[in-house]
């Protein structure tokens, strides 16, 4: 059973939450998830769609949250990544810390200082 006034408190936190999700109450976490800083990794031939840069630095608290982020800064790049259903490309592979996190586990948690790796599989077999 609520006190009066924990549940009047509760109610506050609830309407500011709801006027500004990014709202934390001092010391608190509700409302708000907490997005790491995370550095993914380009490879070349992916380069010029993010202004050749080798390294991007991104937010998010899942491995689908900075693709997300990476395609905001760079949205080129999108059309590169994913697929119309919002899932990425057969032959785009990520991996966290240096092991995969397959196409369908794009709700894997990640954590501040993590490191994403994307290989961009070239067919490189032709025919003649």
């Amino acid at each position: 059973m609520y006190k009066l006034q924990d549940w009047c408190n509760m109610k506050c936190i609830q309407y500011l939450v709801k006027r500004n999700p990014n709202y934390t109450p001092c010391g608190s976490s509700i409302g708000k998830v907490p997005e790491m800083s995370i550095k993914i990794d380009i490879p070349s031939v992916l380069q010029p769609f993010t202004s050749n840069l080798e390294v991007v630095e991104v937010n998010g608290s899942t491995v689908g949250g900075c693709l997300n982020h990476l395609v905001k800064k760079f949205p080129s790049i999108e059309k590169i990544l994913f697929a119309k259903n919002d899932k990425l490309f057969d032959y785009v592979v990520i991996f966290v810390n240096g092991e995969a996190a397959y196409s369908g586990n794009l709700a894997r948690p990640v954590h501040d200082g993590d490191k994403l790796n994307i290989l961009y599989i070239i067919d490189m077999i032709a025919g003649g």
